[in-house]
């Protein structure tokens, strides 16, 4: 008798037919290193599914690339994408998670669950596998194990945005439907996984998750990623911001959040333009996506930018692939900041690291999760978050030598690529196969 097979589904709302955040670099990079990972599997048989909610194509978020790479990788492996539909109708990418003006948040995220447990329980029911491994990639999929059916079904939720690492508007309610999803899960037998030191500190404090309900997928970087290639005509993706291309670059990529720190990297670069006469002919590229954005903060946001002018600083408010990379090679790009008030995982701490032109100095937050990655490292510097005058007196040193008097104190590392640690095809291979062995060993 021909034995069956297992499949493994990954749910996520980014980095299938999107990818605009650190969870759809991680998603994206999975799919792109699937062959590499499932080696670690063993001799179990794998098909390859990847669930996301439908919306509308026409969206500006929609990469056709993406999807057909996704979509060739699931077909390679006997699965496919599928498209899950929400209460949302899927008119626009960003209601497909924080609703509308008909569909509260918490009633999108339910609505999402019970689509994806729906789809899970039909092809337990169909599709003839000994075991199904599931993935569910953050909020949206939070609650998923509560409309499971069927007992080969087993789930490890990941969460990327922790409401007790995270501050934000919606923080409150968040936490008392993280805290039921997760009863939810461990009363059901699933796993949670950690994606840093810190997540993992979180849910066993906050929620008392315990060691053998934990599953170790720490975060990491696919060096080989389609998304890290350079276009050829690199300088197009320059002129299409009307960037200047005569004046040192300093520059940021981060949704527009107060948990991004946006506001003080503009406070900072207005204290530095006010106060350093001799030496402020420096341009701000903030690549900054504001769809997801509270009205309260894009007003701050847009009143700091107006105190500066276009000649000053360049404000990109829709996400495009190619600018950081392209940004952070550019021989005239001199400085990078990194200034999150909070981080599960800083991704674009090892982007900046790996991905940084020699000349780039970095200046990150000082917490947790940046420190991981980047303390030690040459031509990096942490300053106080929020502490925009500590960032504004750091900007006028670099800028005035490059950040060499600085750069001379941390010189502790040479190597400009992140430790390997953070190799995400080590850590993924590593986790998952724990994930599969576990469900294998007790069932």
């Amino acid at each position: 008798m021909k034995k069956k097979k297992n499949a493994f589904v990954v749910l996520a709302i980014d980095g299938i037919s999107t990818i605009y955040s650190g969870v759809g670099t991680i998603v994206y990079s999975f799919f792109e290193a699937y062959d590499e990972i499932k080696s670690s599997f063993g001799e179990h048989d794998f098909d390859l599914f990847a669930f996301t909610p439908y919306f509308n194509m026409n969206d500006s978020r929609y990469s056709s690339r993406v999807l057909n790479d996704v979509s060739e990788i699931c077909r390679r492996n006997e699965g496919d994408v599928i498209y899950l539909p929400t209460m949302c109708h899927g008119e626009a990418h960003t209601n497909s998670w924080r609703g509308n003006d008909h569909v509260p948040i918490k009633t999108q995220w339910e609505s999402a669950s019970i689509s994806a447990a729906s789809s899970l329980n039909l092809l337990s029911r169909l599709g003839g596998y000994n075991k199904i491994f599931v993935l569910c990639h953050d909020t949206l999929f939070a609650n998923v194990s509560k409309f499971i059916l069927h007992a080969n079904i087993h789930l490890c939720w990941v969460p990327h945005s922790l409401s007790s690492i995270f501050d934000d508007h919606i923080q409150s309610d968040k936490l008392q439907y993280e805290k039921e999803s997760i009863n939810t899960l461990l009363k059901n037998g699933h796993k949670i996984a950690y994606l840093s030191e810190l997540t993992k500190s979180a849910l066993s404090d906050v929620f008392f998750c315990k060691e053998e309900q934990l599953v170790s997928l720490y975060s990491g970087i696919f060096l080989r990623s389609g998304k890290f290639r350079i276009p050829a005509d690199k300088m197009s993706v320059l002129k299409k911001y009307n960037i200047p291309q005569d004046r040192p670059l300093v520059f940021s990529w981060a949704r527009c959040a107060y948990a991004k720190g946006i506001d003080t990297i503009l406070k900072a670069f207005i204290s530095y333009k006010k106060n350093s006469p001799l030496n402020n002919n420096a341009h701000l590229v903030l690549l900054c996506p504001d769809s997801t954005a509270i009205n309260s903060y894009t007003d701050e946001i847009n009143g700091l930018k107006g105190q500066l002018s276009p000649e000053h600083c360049t404000l990109i408010t829709q996400f495009d692939e190619q600018l950081p990379l392209v940004v952070l090679k550019y021989d005239r790009t001199k400085c990078v900041i990194l200034a999150s008030r909070f981080e599960t995982f800083g991704l674009s701490s090892l982007e900046a690291l790996a991905f940084r032109h020699p000349n780039v100095f970095i200046m990150y937050s000082r917490i947790p999760t940046f420190e991981e990655v980047l303390n030690g490292k040459n031509k990096t510097k942490p300053f106080s978050p929020e502490n925009y005058l500590e960032l504004a007196d750091d900007l006028n040193t670099t800028l005035m030598d490059n950040g060499n008097c600085i750069a001379k104190e941390r010189q502790t590392s040479e190597s400009n690529l992140p430790d390997e640690r953070f190799d995400l095809v080590k850590n993924y291979s590593y986790g998952l196969s724990n994930f599969i062995n576990q469900f294998n060993q007790s069932h």
